[in-house]
């Protein structure tokens, strides 16, 4: 039977660098043993792979470990682990309130909300600042008194990470 491999990461990073895409060369892996215990393995790890300092990508070996190791034989039992790391740094950008939807039908001022958020480099051409949205929380609020509104962010893109905003700009 074949099955998937998991790389077991221990990674430390130098600042502003981060993981941005892992690749487990030989990705599935063929197991032999008793059948009841290969019937209820679905995916395998590998044993530790423990680096600090990283700030470029990487290669290394890893051993497959072998949970039953009297019942159960592996082949390959080691796999080839890519690590692609890539430098990301902190963005902001201004996004419109999105009020649509909102009956009665309300205006918020400012109109506008910055966004801080970390992102690769590399991924910066990608960033569409339609797939933000940001609405005021009008939940159990009484929207012909109420004066100030709470902010939520409602979608960012996946390319996007530690999304925060700043009401005030």
């Amino acid at each position: 039977r074949k099955v998937n491999i998991q790389p077991n990461l221990n990674l430390q990073f130098k600042s502003q660098y981060g993981l941005y895409h892992v690749t487990v060369v030989t990705d599935k892996i063929t197991i032999w043993g008793p059948e009841k215990e290969v019937d209820t393995i679905s995916s395998l790890q590998t044993g530790a792979i423990n680096l600090k300092d990283l700030d470029g990508d990487k290669e290394v070996v890893a051993s497959v470990k072998n949970p039953l190791a009297g019942d159960l034989r592996i082949e390959p039992r080691q796999v080839k682990v890519k690590l692609t790391v890539a430098k990301y740094t902190e963005f902001s950008l201004k996004v419109p309130i999105d009020v649509s939807g909102i009956e009665p039908t309300i205006r918020t001022f400012p109109a506008t909300t910055t966004l801080y958020f970390n992102m690769f480099l590399k991924d910066y051409k990608e960033l569409k600042t339609n797939e933000f949205k940001v609405v005021p929380d009008v939940k159990n609020v009484d929207l012909r008194s109420v004066k100030t509104l709470n902010l939520r962010i409602i979608t960012h893109p996946k390319i996007t990470r530690d999304v925060r905003m700043d009401p005030y700009s």
